[in-house]
Formats: C-alpha cells, structure tokens, sequence
C-alpha cells in the first residue's frame, strides 16, 4: 500500500475545473515534484492535501488515513512558503520552537529538538539572530528547520526556492535534497522550474489544465515523453512531422515531409502502423552537426542561422525545411567550428528519437 495518494480528487471553483479527477500515489521517503504551467492545478492540490482547500470529490491518504476532514492543526504535515512566513520579530531558535510549543512540548525537549534542528541546517551560532539579519539562503533553512522540527508526517514545498539568485537556488537544490534524504521524509514540491523538478526528485507529475499528464522519474520523463506537451514543457524539443513508410526488423521508417527517412527503433513509443502520421522528436543535444552529408545513414540538411556562445555548450539555430531546429553543442577546442551562414547535415543516433502521436 502507497504511503501517499490522491484519489479521484476534483475540485472547481465556481464554473472552473482546477482538478480533474487526478489520482497519483508514492512510497514513503518518495520526493514528489507537482510540475506545470501557472493555472495547472499544482497549487491547488497542494493546499488540499494541507488542509487549506477542500476537495470537491475524491480523497486525500496518509499513511492509510484519510485526510479530507482533518483540519489543517491536526494533519501533521510541515510546509515551507514561497515567502518563508518566518516571524519577523522572534530570534531563529523562537521560529523554529513555534510548532513545538503550540503543541505544548515541554521547554527541555523542545530546546534539544530545535538545537538539534539548527544542526541538521548548518544554522548553529546563529540562534539569537532576527530573520532580517540572514541572508535568503539562510532563512529559507529556517523555515525548512521549522517544518521538519515537528517530525511531520509530509514536507509541503510551495516554490520555496523561487526568491532565491540562481548560484543560492542551485546550492539550496543539493542542500535540500540532501537533508530531505538523510531525514526521509516524504516530501510534495510544487514547481514550474523544469530544471529544479529533474534535479530534486524522485518522481515528477507533470500537470496541464486540473490533469496528471505523465507521472514517473524525471529521467523517464524526459527521455520517454508521452506526449508533445511533456516533451516541450520539460526542457527544449524539436518536433518533425512525418508518416511511417515500413517497419523493419523491429524499426520504423520515417518519412518525413521532404522525403528524407529517418530509421527508429519501435521501443521509441506505442505500437504503430504503415501510414500513420507521426511526430518525431528530439532533444537539441542528441544533435551532431556535420559539414558533409555522413556516409551510410541520414542527414538533414539545413543552415545555421544563429549561433550563441553559453561557456561550456553553443546553441544553434539552424534552418530545416523552412523551419528552425534547435540543436546544443559541446564546446570544445579541439571540434570543428561552425559559423552562420553555413550548409550542414544534422545527425542523431536512434536512441535520441521519441515518436509521439500527431
């Protein structure tokens, strides 16, 4: 039996369908990303599942207990904002003790858990300070100390890491995924950074208008989108049109519409047939660039019409059948260069191939 479901929930406001009748489920320690477009419903499934929204229909599990009618004080659950919402006018160790004096702990064990908790966040000599006085970094560890302290059945995580610079965010990624695994907890991250999803967790949802369109690990999710909304929502994907000509030794032939033909494996997606129309994608770095057309197996010809330098990879824009196909290159000193301007064939390997349907 899962430690955490959702089951059939669905909720609307007014005339709006926020949630559709979503079900997931996950293992104890699990870490869960809720990824989406604003207006998907990611923020709303967390406030149910916190006791701030109440479903329409369908329920909410923990543990093997039904949460929708527990109120919000006594669901046990731990949840770090967007803003933090750290006490202005308490020290660090004040914040943190919150939770364990509403639920009248006594002084001595609360003062060994909340020294304990500043620990766990590298936080220790800094008790006696206002939240003012840290940094962004720095306080969102307090507010992560405060949710944990109280040893809640799940950590609830609403964009949490979205106040912070780039360099912080990504430290804070390592960081949280580290004291999130060492503590066990299970844990719902509600996101629409794509690059933050694919980082911290263990299984991803991908969320579009109130429905879970793919839920699996984020390397599944990425390699093996079910659909063209999943492969362009979760990072860059270059869409070809094309309709199967044969299937061969386990292999579909692509024709595409320039009457180039591109060889996939089967595996590449659902059970397809001779003269069905396809979508075939690719991601911008399984694309290999050449400057003649390569022996033996196809090419697509195109030209460079914008190159961007980004340090350790280069992104080009290449025209293909008269549109733009992404492709990212590793930078390296001793590869052939290329310029704007330049006649080149684009290559990829079969595993780099996702048919997906029209």
């Amino acid at each position: 039996m899962s430690y955490f479901s959702l089951n059939n929930l669905t909720k609307r406001y007014d005339s709006n369908l926020v949630l559709n009748n979503i079900n997931l489920s996950i293992e104890q320690g699990t870490f869960l990303s809720l990824l989406g477009p604003s207006g998907c419903g990611k923020t709303t499934t967390l406030k149910i599942v916190a006791g701030f929204e109440s479903p329409d229909a369908g329920e909410v599990f923990v543990a093997g207990e039904v949460y929708n009618n527990l109120p919000v004080y006594h669901r046990n659950v731990g949840m770090v904002f967007q803003s933090y919402a750290l006490f202005p006018h308490m020290t660090i160790e004040q914040n943190i003790a919150f939770g364990l004096e509403q639920r009248k702990i006594d002084r001595v064990t609360i003062k060994k858990q909340v020294a304990e908790a500043i620990d766990m966040v590298q936080l220790t000599g800094l008790e006696k300070r206002k939240p003012k006085q840290l940094s962004g970094g720095q306080q969102q560890r307090v507010a992560l100390a405060r949710a944990l302290v109280i040893k809640p059945r799940l950590l609830l995580l609403d964009e949490s890491l979205s106040a912070l610079d780039k360099k912080l965010r990504v430290d804070m990624q390592v960081e949280l995924r580290q004291i999130q695994k060492r503590v066990g907890i299970t844990t719902i991250f509600v996101t629409h950074d794509q690059e933050e999803a694919l980082t911290l967790s263990d299984k991803i949802a991908v969320m579009k208008d109130g429905n879970i369109v793919q839920l699996d690990a984020p390397h599944v999710v990425y390699e093996q989108p079910c659909n063209m909304f999943v492969a362009g929502f979760l990072g860059q994907s270059n869409f070809f049109t094309g309709v199967i000509k044969a299937i061969d030794n386990g292999n579909y032939c692509l024709e595409l519409k320039n009457g180039d033909h591109i060889q996939i494996a089967a595996a590449a997606g659902a059970a397809r047939r001779p003269g069905q129309a396809c979508i075939l994608a690719v991601r911008p770095e399984r694309i290999r660039l050449e400057a003649e057309r390569p022996e033996g197996k196809p090419g697509l010809c195109g030209r460079i019409k914008f190159i961007t330098y980004a340090g350790n990879i280069s992104n080009f824009r290449v025209e293909v059948m008269g549109a733009e196909v992404i492709v990212q290159l590793q930078n390296s000193f001793s590869g052939e260069r290329f310029n704007t301007g330049d006649k080149v064939y684009l290559t990829w390997d079969q595993a780099g191939s996702v048919l997906l349907d029209e």
